[in-house]
């Protein structure tokens, strides 16, 4: 039995290492950036950095963005804009993750 739970652990490391690995970089290489409207050097803000995360590479800084934000009016923002889907995914995901491990190992072994 002693080789069953080796895999099981081997496989668990695996997984959450791939996980950690493909997860990506959560930080921007440099602490600062240059504004693409006034050419300003400002840091990185949580707005900007998580503009950076969604692959924008246009970023502005504080005060470009709110004089941005008075010229153009409110944007209404679709359903799938919102973060409230995938639940559906995950649930599926979560259901079929134990058969197909069970059936790896059962397989093998």
């Amino acid at each position: 039995m002693q080789g069953n739970e080796l895999y099981f652990f081997l496989g668990v490391v695996v997984v959450v290492w791939l996980f950690f690995f493909l997860k990506g970089n959560k930080r921007p290489p440099t602490n600062y950036f240059i504004c693409a409207r006034c050419n300003k050097t400002e840091q990185y803000s949580a707005r900007t950095t998580e503009a950076w995360r969604r692959g924008f590479s246009k970023l502005y800084c504080q005060v470009c963005h709110k004089q941005w934000l008075n010229k153009n009016p409110k944007r209404k923002h679709d359903k799938s804009d919102s973060g409230q889907g995938g639940c559906l995914g995950v649930l599926v995901v979560l259901l079929l993750m134990p058969p197909t491990i069970f059936g790896a190992i059962w397989y093998v072994f």
